[in-house]
């Protein structure tokens, strides 16, 4: 499928096609540059939101029990 028929077909422009796939292409440059690093740093980051979402959780159920034994 030619740049053109595509464009066509999602009602896109090729200014747009071209900026997205420049943009696309040198993300994956930057990826290769740092040998990979960018794949370690994010699922540290998930993990770490994982994480935080579970000591929000423990910490309203913290308070709610407080609140139930009247310790607040």
């Amino acid at each position: 499928m030619t740049v053109s028929d595509l464009c066509r077909k999602y009602v896109l422009s090729q200014a747009v096609y071209y900026k997205w796939r420049d943009k696309f292409l040198d993300g994956g440059k930057k990826g290769l540059i740092n040998s990979g690093e960018l794949s370690l740093v994010n699922p540290d980051k998930s993990k770490l939101e994982e994480y935080e979402k579970v000591i929000g959780r423990q910490t309203i159920e913290i308070q709610i029990l407080k609140k139930n034994l009247n310790l607040i």
